[in-house]
């Protein structure tokens, strides 16, 4: 019956396990199966949002990249001078017409437009020169670009890159933006249907601005191709069914790959959803192609250039991305299936993991159970055996190490009592073996144990010992001492005793004793006294010798101390005496401190003194001239009398490297008037040599610069003289030509074929004419420049864009030397490109066939210097003063006005820049341009 019920409760217990291990397995199984998919669901949206959003970016920075290529090449032809020069002459027509007369005008030309025989080619009357380079231009973005179109303030067309273009454009709505009534703006057109081109095409449209950009001449049209938008989008894809699109802000789709633009939607909450202006993604129930629960990234397009208004009709585009759902979520749905799978062999395995486990658990706790009772009957004899390596195998080997431990107990206590006795005899070696005297005594004072160094110290036995008392191996004047003692020791458990013991022959040896009390507890009577005796005989005849050392020294001591007072006297006379001296010398120091002072104050230059950081500690009197007071400067940065331009690094450099140096600058009066100083500094030094300052010497030359300028001008009006011959002459021999010809015209003989060539003939003199007048005007108008940060070496290449068919021409050889390392400069970039369009035309002339030109950019003092030199036949020396006046040329007649160098000249120093020339007649020439590293733009305005 017992075994009865001990299968029943353990058949109980095992399915109970069992039943309890499949329920802990399938609830986390169940509750991971549900969060599995909420958290695989959120995922996927995420990441697949997200990654939408990214194509979204990235095809709208495609298309702003197109755009703004569009923009900046319609910028970059409205600023080449010789397009701006035809529009220039193009509205040139129009002045002095009114209004009337101007659409008549322009309705001629229109006509004359049309009327060209062959529409395929340009008119004869068009700008042969700027067409074809439109024409080279459009070549070589003929993939991008469907024309290029340049129009005059009426919006008439001035250039284009194709003959197939209508030639008024004042009506169009990309005309009226871009060109504002003479304001000017950019204009980037909707994706619009044109006929003549028979494509949809994106106008961009930029104003061309006169040179100080305060009114709009005219614009320039660049007509986008829409299938390079196309291209754009189509080429980014998102899995299967995944695209991008190109749409307004209303949900009008504007560019689709995949379906046509009529069988798109516009959900409502869709396009509210992504008219955020960050990039983002959103989860829509319906998309532009009808799909439902759907995720799409979007993005803005952003151009970096303030628009017109006008611009994509006033409607922002934005780029999105859709896929369809069910692409979009089949990988949520066959991670379901497989952890449903997975779900299932789990319970399998835990059914199974339950029984085995069951039986493992009931079956060791049934033999552990018999094994305690064995042990609880006290047979130790018979260990338990469990292999179940958890738990209860460990309660197991308990209950084993407890019999075991009760089985040598006994046997440990003896064994531990063996190991005390050891213990006692070892300590009882180390003591009689000490190196130190160790004894025992009663309360009586009788010894009761001695040590065996002590035996050997005293001479005696230990029987002799154990029978004296402490104060017999004393001398008789201290037993008194060894009495009190020993009666002390109860009060007093540990105590210290220095006194001197006999030895059997009577030989005395110093010694302390250090004891330690034993007191009974219950009685509180002294049991004994252990005491530990050392040897201090050789210490005790080392301090009497140091005591007698002490005695001495102190003699020696009093001896010096006398000494040390007699002198004391002695230098309290001479310091008497060295003091009056000092006052004498501080009197004359001061004589000549009020000498110098003196001269300083009444000196005619203003000499002051600057600390470390450039501050004032000294000014004279002379800087009230300025109308400052000298007790307002002490302590004030000298920076600050200075103009802005002329606060360089120069104290920096006294300071760091100790060189003295001179220069001028321009100070600041209390009143704000500007004054010239020419300023001497040096380093000041002390005793060390060290650098503490800067002695300064400011000499006013205003008045000296202003007699200079007057000479100045005075010879400038003797170059107004020569400038006015030179005028006279260089007009004189065209008109003279001209009236030639109209004579013989008038006359009525000559016929047509001739009539022709002169026409030809006045019409070329007429035109140079018009080139001297217009040279003479920008020799003399001197406009103010527009600053503004340029790359030197970009400035030298578009300048050699349009000089390189003059060096093709005479097929010279172009050696390009650049400083990659050239800071941008704050210039006007038409001027300076005018300078060096002029230089390198001139060094091309000068050349012959087969030579050099040879371009170089570089740093030196501070200043970027432009060269460019060629291997021409030289300058002669007599003619090298002269090559910068007005209208002095050595080039022949009608080639030349001798007005660029002078052009030039003024623009460069208007830059605070130098232009200097090297010539060597047979070698060549070199002109060089310098112009200033760090100047601001207020610094060079006051230049210009």
């Amino acid at each position: 019956m017992p075994a009865m019920k001990r299968w029943l409760w353990s058949q109980s217990l095992q399915r109970k396990t069992i039943l309890g291990m499949v329920l802990v397995g399938l609830l986390p199984l169940a509750l991971s199966l549900f969060l599995t998919y909420v958290e695989e669901r959120r995922a996927l949206r995420e990441i697949t949002g997200s990654n939408f959003k990214g194509i979204a970016v990235e095809v709208a920075r495609k298309i702003e990249t197109q755009i703004m290529r569009g923009i900046n090449e319609a910028q970059q032809l409205a600023t080449i001078p010789f397009i701006r020069a035809a529009v220039k002459e193009a509205n040139r027509s129009y002045e002095g017409r009114e209004s009337e007369k101007i659409k008549a005008f322009i309705e001629e030309w229109k006509e004359r437009w049309r009327a060209r025989k062959n529409p395929h080619e340009f008119p004869a009357f068009v700008n042969r020169i700027a067409t074809n380079y439109l024409v080279d231009w459009h070549a070589v973005r003929k993939s991008d670009y469907l024309g290029i179109l340049v129009t005059d303030n009426q919006g008439a067309l001035v250039l284009s890159s194709l003959p197939q273009v209508r030639f008024y454009h004042g009506d169009t709505e990309w005309w009226e933006a871009a060109f504002q009534q003479g304001q000017g703006q950019i204009y980037v057109s909707d994706l619009t249907f044109d006929p003549s081109f028979g494509t949809h095409v994106l106008n961009v449209a930029v104003p061309i601005f006169d040179q100080g950009r305060h009114q709009a001449l005219g614009t320039v049209s660049i007509v986008l191709r829409r299938d390079s938008l196309f291209r754009s989008i189509s080429e980014v894809t998102a899995g299967v069914t995944g695209h991008a699109m190109l749409i307004d802000v209303d949900g009008t789709p504007l560019i689709c790959p995949v379906l046509s633009l009529e069988q798109h939607t516009a959900n409502p909450a869709m396009v509210t959803a992504i008219n955020e202006e960050r990039a983002g993604w959103v989860h829509v129930t319906q998309d532009t192609h009808g799909a439902r629960d759907s995720l799409v990234g979007y993005a803005h397009l952003r151009i970096p250039e303030t628009l017109a208004t006008e611009s994509f009709r006033g409607r922002q585009w934005l780029t999105i991305v859709r896929q369809n759902p069910q692409e979009t979520y089949a990988p949520l749905r066959q991670l379901l299936v497989k952890v449903a799978m997975y779900g299932v062999v789990v319970l399998g395995i835990l059914w199974l993991a339950g029984l085995v486990v069951a039986r493992k658990l009931v079956s060791p706790i049934q033999t552990l159970h018999e094994g305690v009772q064995r042990i609880g009957a006290g047979n130790w004899d018979h260990p338990l055996v469990l292999k179940t390596g958890d738990e209860i195998e460990a309660l197991s080997h308990a209950f084993n190490k407890m019999a075991v431990n009760l089985k040598q107990s006994f046997s440990q206590l003896n064994t531990q009592m063996a190991e005390i006795r050891l213990l006692e005899e070892r300590y009882r070696d180390l003591i009689e073996n000490s190196p130190e005297m160790i004894h025992q005594i009663d309360k009586t004072g009788r010894f009761v144990h001695v040590n065996q160094t002590e035996l050997e110290k005293l001479g005696f036995t230990l029987l002799e010992m154990l029978s004296m008392h402490l104060w017999d191996i004393l001398p008789a004047e201290r037993k008194a001492e060894a009495l009190d003692y020993v009666n002390r020791l109860p009060t007093q458990p540990r105590s210290s005793l220095e006194t001197v013991f006999l030895t059997r022959d009577g030989t005395p040896i110093d010694v302390e004793i250090h004891s330690t009390a034993l007191i009974d507890s219950d009685t509180g009577d002294l049991v004994y006294t252990r005491a530990f005796v050392r040897d201090v005989t050789e210490r005790k005849a080392l301090q009497r010798q140091v005591d007698r050392y002490t005695t001495h020294l102190e003699q020696e001591v009093t001896a010096q101390t006398q000494q040390l007072s007699e002198s004391e006297k002695r230098y309290r006379v001479l310091s008497e005496e060295l003091e009056e001296k000092v006052q004498v010398r501080t009197l004359e120091i001061q004589k000549t401190q009020k000498y110098l002072e003196s001269l300083l104050e009444n000196a005619n230059d203003v000499i002051y003194t600057l600390d470390r950081d450039q501050r004032f500690t000294y000014v004279n009197n002379k800087v009230e001239n300025w109308g400052y007071r000298k007790e307002d400067l002490l302590g004030r940065p000298f920076l600050t009398l200075l103009a802005k331009r002329h606060r360089s690094r120069r104290l920096k450099d006294i300071l760091e490297f100790e060189v003295k140096q001179e220069y001028e600058v321009e100070v600041i009066s209390q009143s704000g008037e500007l004054r010239s100083v020419l300023v001497s500094v040096s380093p000041l030094e002390n005793e060390r040599h060290n650098v503490i300052g800067v002695l300064g010497i400011a000499r006013d030359i205003t008045d000296r610069k202003l007699m200079e300028e007057q000479f100045r001008n005075a010879e400038r009006l003797a170059s107004v003289g020569k400038l006015a011959a030179g005028v006279a002459h260089e007009i004189n021999n065209p008109l003279g030509g001209i009236l030639n010809c109209l004579y013989n015209i008038r006359k009525g003989t000559l016929p047509s074929e001739r009539q022709e060539e002169y026409f030809t003939y006045m019409e070329d003199g007429l035109r140079r004419a018009q080139k001297i007048v217009r040279q003479l005007l920008d020799f003399s108008q001197q406009h103010e420049p527009e600053f503004s940060m340029n790359d030197v070496n970009g400035l030298v290449d578009r300048v050699l864009v349009l000089t390189n068919h003059a060096i093709a021409e005479k097929r010279l050889q172009l050696h390009k030397v650049y400083d990659d390392d050239l800071p941008p400069l704050f210039v006007d970039p038409q001027m300076i490109e005018q300078v060096l369009t002029n230089l390198i035309l001139n060094a091309v002339q000068a050349t012959n066939e087969g030579g050099s030109i040879i371009l170089q950019t570089r740093t030196a003092h501070e200043r970027c210097e432009i060269d460019v030199g060629d291997t021409g036949s030289g300058i002669d020396p007599e003619v090298r003063p002269h090559i910068f006046d007005p209208f002095f040329t050595t080039k022949g007649t009608g080639e030349g006005t001798g007005l660029g160098l002078s052009v030039s000249l003024g623009i460069v120093e208007r830059h605070g820049g130098q232009l200097t020339v090297e010539s060597e007649v047979g070698k060549g020439t070199v002109f060089t341009v310098s112009l200033p590293l760090s100047a601001n733009r207020a610094a060079l305005v006051k230049v210009s």
